[in-house]
């Protein structure tokens, strides 16, 4: 069922290196924190006792270090950050560290417990250990040229479209940015041309609110694609959050784009509900219908969320988890990274990306992680001027204000439609 990781299994030169790794990646734990490197300390000791030699060593002592490297990466970061992508590939050093690593990731996830590893996880770890062993493979130790990589992009598009189609394909890429080109797999990209085809169908036709949706589903993988395209406006990704997460919708990331006339695209990746499949056409249109309501002024989405997160005497009692914010402007070149903490409930994607918006933030890409009740979201986001936030007060507000929005009893500020 795994064919990718047994190939990488079978590819390997020897497997004993990885299963010392696999033996004692945790071995550093019950001693306090950084439990990794304090193991990678011990597995260098251990490694003497057992008569490796220094190169050996070294490769085991790199899997207890790194264990955590990249589920971290793959799970809370943006793989398609070619930078990112070159300085995991400065960490790993060779292609049979990174397969060795790649397997220990997989058993370590598997062996968390029922549920936790699925066909998600599966693609995000493979997406960056693919990226990752082109890199390597290359010899790259530099990014590529972000605009070169998305020209030959577009060029691809473009040259595959069929001739009728070309000025309508060449007139899209012309308006969207880079890192649409970056992020958006190229498969997608002509069902996205076709949907922004129909939004501006809709609106000349004066449809008010001119709304395009498009699904596509992934069984294999887990999950849909639910692509969402609308006249932009401030505050538009927390009403689209918002009203999935009112019909139950689990998201697991998103994709925000605008293009240069002001026409958004986002791009939303919902999690299948566990045994049951993809949600059932019935429950998309119901989605649809809310989404037009919200945009339209006529229902407020805040009302929404609050009217399904209602507490219900069946629902099970969960462990109050502590919120907790984490700021990264090393992360990314482009955007402020925030890592937000926080139990899971309903509507609480929602009372994020409220928070944002009410800060005057723009969020480019969202990933959203789920370990039994606890969820880390992770948020690239710049001003509203399309800069990474830098100032350490304003940092510490956006902090602030989050932490207070999740902790608060009372719920989320609304946000309202333009001209509701």
């Amino acid at each position: 069922t795994l064919p990718h990781l047994t190939q990488v299994m079978n590819e390997l030169p020897g497997p004993e290196l990885l299963f010392l790794g696999m033996m004692f990646h945790d071995v550093g734990k019950g001693h306090g924190h950084d439990h990794a490197g304090r193991g990678a300390r011990m597995m260098r000791e251990i490694a003497a006792r057992l008569g490796l030699n220094e190169d050996e060593s070294a490769a085991c002592e790199f899997l207890v270090r790194h264990h955590l490297l990249m589920s971290h990466l793959a799970q809370r970061r943006d793989v398609d950050d070619d930078q990112l992508v070159v300085d995991f590939c400065r960490t790993v050093g060779s292609v049979d560290n990174l397969q060795r690593l790649y397997v220990l990731t997989y058993a370590d996830m598997r062996a968390v417990g029922p549920g936790v590893w699925n066909n998600w996880r599966d693609s995000l770890l493979a997406e960056l250990f693919l990226r990752a062993r082109d890199f390597l493979e290359k010899g790259a130790v530099e990014p590529e040229d972000r605009a070169a990589r998305a020209a030959r992009v577009r060029a691809r598009i473009e040259a595959a479209a069929p001739a009728a189609a070309r000025p309508e394909v060449e007139a899209f890429a012309a308006s969207m940015p880079d890192s649409y080109f970056l992020g958006t797999p190229e498969e997608m990209i002509p069902p996205h041309v076709d949907l922004r085809r129909r939004f501006a169908e809709a609106e000349a036709a004066g449809e008010r609110p001119a709304l395009t949706t498009r699904l596509t589903h992934f069984p294999e993988r887990d999950y849909s694609e639910f692509a969402v395209c609308t006249r932009d406006r401030p505050g538009l990704f927390a009403m689209l959050s918002g009203a999935l997460a009112a019909h139950g919708m689990n998201i697991l990331a998103a994709r925000i784009t605008t293009s240069r006339d002001d026409v958004a695209l986002d791009a939303f990746r919902i999690s299948h509900d566990e045994g049951d499949g993809a949600p059932d056409a019935e429950r998309w249109e119901r989605v649809e219908r809310s989404l037009r309501r919200v945009l339209a002024g006529e229902v407020n989405v805040e009302e929404l969320v609050e009217r399904s997160a209602r507490p219900s005497i069946l629902a099970r009692r969960r462990r109050r988890v502590a919120t907790r914010v984490e700021v990264h402007n090393e992360v990314s070149r482009e955007y402020t990274v925030l890592d937000v903490y926080a139990g899971d409930r309903v509507g609480l994607l929602f009372t994020i990306t409220n928070t944002l918006y009410h800060l005057w933030l723009e969020i480019h890409l969202a990933k959203i992680t789920t370990m039994v009740d606890q969820v880390l979201d992770v948020f690239y986001v710049t001003d509203h001027e399309g800069r990474k936030v830098e100032d350490p007060a304003r940092l510490e507000t956006i902090r602030h204000e989050l932490v207070q929005a999740l902790e608060s009893e009372a719920p989320p500020a609304a946000v309202q439609a333009a001209g509701a």
